[in-house]
């Protein structure tokens, strides 16, 4: 009979470590299959389809496709001094469609193996592009290279066309275009979407003319040339760059010329850049009497998460700054 137990006894508690085995291997495989199965949903919702290289144009995008764009660079940092790692790369690989500025700003994305890529600043309206030598080039020594007919200098051609309401409002029918493109399905939500933000434009426009209209005689110096659109687009009064190229130190008779403009100029703030470094545009201050304020070319920080919201915040600081 103790034989008989001892057998009873093995096999059960066989059979009953072999239920709990299989349970946990039921277990295991159905938060795998789960797993599995979220992983791949998630997948398909982050598919990276629409790619962009700078924050504004990401901003622009996201008014047409009414949803969030695909940004290479990390919140906040600056296209002129990006560098891509291997898994950028291969994101754009990834992708639908991917749309850049231009050569002499995020020129770096020339070298990504997207099927479809757009240079905005190339499907630009020519006669709403600004020339370097618009407000005088300091950096330029020689004569202003002419411009024929027949060729377009593209890389001569300020990129930072996003600070001109208009300007933008020209880019959305090409655009929506080149979105229906790759996303067919799409087309008539993009062409919506475009109308409203093109009347958006228009009432940006119309307030901003009226908001800036007392500074238009303030000299505006600024960190880096990024608001000539903008200067251009409302007739204000460009007073100069503290550096042309981000991180490229000027020499030490344009610093002194500038510190002579600025305080002859009598205004009370210079501009500087959140993504850019703060040094020059402190130190330049000291030797000024002049504050320094703050213009974001950027967005996507400190709630400057619209195109909308980016503008409205750098008029109000331009205003704040000179009035």
């Amino acid at each position: 009979m103790l034989s008989e137990a001892r057998i009873f006894y093995f096999y059960s508690t066989y059979f009953c470590n072999f239920v709990i085995i299989i349970k946990i291997e039921m277990k295991y495989f159905i938060y795998i299959f789960i797993s599995l199965l979220l992983l791949s949903c998630g997948t398909k919702q982050s598919k990276h389809e629409i790619i962009v290289t700078s924050e504004p144009v990401a901003l622009i995008l996201q008014e047409i496709t009414g949803s969030e764009v695909d940004n290479i660079i990390p919140s906040g940092a600056s296209p002129h001094t990006f560098s891509p790692k291997p898994s950028d790369v291969l994101k754009a690989t990834k992708a639908d469609i991917l749309f850049y500025v231009s050569k002499n700003m995020d020129g770096w994305a020339e070298k990504f193996d997207t099927k479809n890529k757009v240079e905005l600043i190339r499907i630009i309206p020519e006669n709403m592009l600004l020339h370097k030598d618009k407000f005088g080039d300091e950096h330029h020594h020689g004569e202003e290279e002419e411009v024929h007919d027949d060729f377009f200098n593209y890389e001569e051609i300020d990129p930072h066309f996003w600070t001109d309401p208009l300007v933008v409002k020209s880019l959305l029918p090409i655009l929506v275009q080149k979105l229906a493109e790759v996303h067919p399905e799409n087309a008539k939500i993009y062409k919506e979407n475009a109308g409203k933000f093109s009347d958006e434009l228009d009432e940006m426009d119309a307030e901003f003319t009226e908001k800036l209209e007392s500074i238009k005689f303030k000299s505006i110096f600024l960190a880096h040339p990024s608001f000539l659109y903008l200067i251009n687009r409302y007739g204000l009064t460009y007073g100069g760059s503290i550096e042309w190229n981000p991180g490229v130190e000027n020499s030490p008779n344009y610093l002194a010329d500038l510190i002579k403009k600025i305080t002859d100029s009598g205004v009370r703030s210079i501009f500087t850049e959140p993504q850019l470094s703060q040094k020059s545009a402190e130190v330049l201050a000291e030797q000024t009497g002049t504050k320094v304020a703050i213009l974001d070319p950027i967005g996507n920080k400190n709630g400057l998460n619209t195109y909308s919201k980016l503008m409205k915040y750098n008029v109000k600081s331009l205003k704040d700054a000179l009035e």
